[in-house]
């Protein structure tokens, strides 16, 4: 088994923590952003903003899984003449696809005045078409980076974009604040690829060899079956919200949303940080387990700690944003649901550094398929937009519960359906029922309240040794490094 050396280790533990610190930060300025819009354009106009941050969202998965792709290819091959030749390949299919992108916005403006007539698309399409190309281009760039341990350069940029778009909300709120944040968005976009590829440790360029670019775009197509799987069975409920529910539930909805996406931020970091290095270690060789039980041993009381820690702090949101009172149910279920998940971030890793990312698709695949039909057979059936938050967050159960498993598989355990729940504990199912329990019998208030203190109880010798292994981490940390990381 691979193994990175221990001022390696040291650099990377500081420069995740400081990018952890940096996404709360960022994520804090965009919660307060977030609910300084939906005041501004109130439930209506928070909906159309709802609707173009959804197809955004869709647009960046024309990146074919590339980001993903790279990051695993340059942790598991060393020799810089490779890894230039792997970086043109990917850049190549890079600089295709956002090449039709930027053009198709224009087209969808002019030919297609009518396409979401109730959303405005038409007078907003190429900008968000340019606004896809930039967090593509970003997202490629930033997956570059953390290879190569650049996380600080990372971090810098996500803030300064996070104050700008904060900044746009006053200066802009007299007149079309969903265009100004579209146009803020690409501009800081492009600012954020320009400093990504000044001083770089890397060469760029492209390749005109047909072979290369078609392996870059084989290679990624099943981390974007994957990836665009699992986004889509959330992506999958805002959109059946959209299609079928009005536009005010719509705003419900999408606000429920993008509160689950961003707790998460920070941990999610941590994770992203941490991928390439993880698959370097579990790509080869044996051992898996007690690399994985360290990662799982900080990374599952974190989740469920922010999990509920958010759902009892989800009254005082409410208090301030009273006219989204209905969104509290389908928030606490999302919230419950991306922790759910991340939680499962080892186990993927392990199956993308042994080459077994076209099972990991199919699995996603599959989940979304089981989402999506419960979510139109909900809307058919006029059910309230809760149970779509409900079907979404099964869905990721079911998921993370296969792929633990077969990760399980791949280290040469028995077969057990049970392992994620072994992994997660029967005290993080309990207080997440007593949560919602408490709720639906008209406890809201008090529920999250509850639910966290259970958890901690319960959980005592969990998180306890969670804490010892994190203090080791920023013990060994706080120590000198004679070599630092990139």
């Amino acid at each position: 088994m691979r193994h990175c050396t221990a001022n390696g280790r040291v650099a990377l533990i500081r420069k995740a923590l400081v990018l952890m610190v940096s996404r709360y930060v960022a994520y804090a300025i965009s919660f307060v952003r977030g609910i300084w819009v939906a005041a501004v354009l109130g439930p209506g106009g928070y909906g159309v903003w709802g609707f173009l941050v959804l197809i955004q969202a869709y647009l960046k998965f024309l990146g074919l899984g590339v980001p993903t792709a790279i990051s695993r290819e340059l942790a598991l091959e060393k020799r810089p003449e490779h890894r230039d030749r792997e970086i043109r390949g990917f850049l190549t299919v890079i600089a295709l696809v956002t090449s039709v992108l930027a053009v198709s916005g224009f087209v969808v403006a002019d030919l297609f005045p009518d396409l979401f007539l109730r959303y405005r698309f038409h007078l907003y399409s190429p900008l968000v078409a340019m606004a896809a190309v930039v967090v593509i281009l970003r997202e490629f760039f930033f997956s570059l980076l953390r290879v190569y341990g650049a996380l600080h350069r990372i971090s810098a940029m996500e803030l300064l974009t996070a104050v700008a778009l904060m900044i746009t909300v006053p200066l802009s709120a007299s007149g079309d604040l969903i265009r100004w944040l579209l146009l803020v968005t690409i501009g800081m976009g492009a600012l954020t690829v320009f400093v990504s590829t000044v001083r770089v440790p890397f060469r760029l360029g492209v390749t005109t060899s047909g072979p290369a670019v078609a392996r870059a775009a084989t290679l990624g197509l099943p981390f974007l079956i994957a990836n665009f799987s699992v986004h889509l069975i959330a992506m999958s409920g805002r959109t059946v919200v959209s299609v079928f529910y009005t536009v005010e539930e719509m705003g419900y909805y999408s606000l429920a949303t993008s509160i689950s996406n961003a707790v998460f931020l920070g941990l999610a970091a941590v994770a992203w940080a941490l991928y390439p290095k993880l698959v370097e270690e579990v790509g080869a060789g044996s051992g898996h387990g007690q690399v994985l039980e360290r990662v799982d041993a900080i990374i599952v009381p974190m989740v469920m700690m922010t999990t509920l820690t958010s759902v009892a702090l989800l009254p005082v949101l409410l208090l301030v944003l009273s006219d989204f009172e209905p969104a509290r149910n389908a928030t606490m279920i999302l919230l419950m649901s991306q922790g759910v998940f991340l939680a499962s971030f080892s186990h993927r890793t392990l199956a993308h550094a042994q080459r077994h990312e076209g099972y990991i698709a199919r699995l996603a695949f599959a989940s979304f398929l089981v989402n999506a039909t419960a979510g139109l057979l909900l809307a058919f059936l006029d059910a309230h937009f809760t149970w779509i938050a409900v079907a979404t967050a099964v869905s990721l159960l079911g998921l993370s519960v296969a792929v633990t498993s077969y990760g399980g598989r791949l280290m040469g355990e028995p077969d057990r359906s049970d392992r994620f729940f072994r992994i997660m504990g029967l005290e993080a199912f309990l207080s997440m029922g007593v949560a919602v329990g408490l709720s639906v019998l008209g406890y809201s208030q008090s529920a999250g309240v509850v639910a966290l203190g259970l958890y901690v109880l319960l959980a005592r010798r969990r998180l306890s040794a969670t804490v010892t292994v994190v203090s080791d981490l920023l013990r060994r940390a706080r120590r000198p490094a004679s070599a630092g990381g990139a």
